[in-house]
């Protein structure tokens, strides 16, 4: 069993011959920051698209050891390609609609 208390601290349950005993364990905030161009192009080289819609929250809390990190803040960093606009003209589009999905999700956008 495991009790969340305030200042990100777990109580985590003793269980002695009689009673209960309460031992205060810290845990480490966690934050994750992602240079958005980097990852774009890394999913890209792999050509599976569903996978440019990765859930930056989601995949913070996998990587963290949740028995000692509890994640407070993703941040996700990038840019519209207003470069590309003419040649590919939904790739601003999708980007929006994607940072937008990533703002639902309690992540930070910084363009």
């Amino acid at each position: 069993m495991e009790v969340v208390v305030p200042c990100g601290h777990r109580r985590v349950p003793r269980v002695p011959a009689r009673g209960f005993f309460f031992v205060l364990m810290a845990t480490m905030r966690t934050a994750l920051f992602v240079d958005g161009f980097n990852l774009y192009h890394s999913i890209d080289e792999l050509r599976d698209d569903r996978l440019k819609w990765l859930s930056l929250w989601a995949l913070g809390e996998r990587i963290i050891n949740r028995r000692s990190e509890v994640l407070v803040h993703c941040e996700y960093f990038s840019a519209f390609a207003n470069h590309l606009q003419n040649r590919y003209p939904d790739v601003i589009q999708r980007h929006q609609t994607y940072v937008a999905a990533l703002r639902a999700t309690g992540v930070i956008v910084t363009l």
